[in-house]
């Protein structure tokens, strides 16, 4: 992925590209499938499940 928001910036060296890292919620449920890709709608968040992803998605 790095290497393809760099091959965009040289493509379009006049946009200005902002990445963003984020963790996922502490609390809360997954209510929409575009909004959490990695985990299936009604996932519950808990302080625990921040550092867990699931792979394949």
């Amino acid at each position: 992925m790095q290497r393809d928001l760099v091959e965009i910036a040289k493509v379009l060296p006049d946009v200005k590209l902002t990445i963003a890292e984020m963790s996922p919620p502490s609390s809360g449920r997954v209510t929409d499938a575009l909004s959490d890709p990695n985990h299936p709608v009604g996932f519950t968040y808990t302080v625990q499940s921040q550092g867990t992803t699931r792979w394949p998605p």
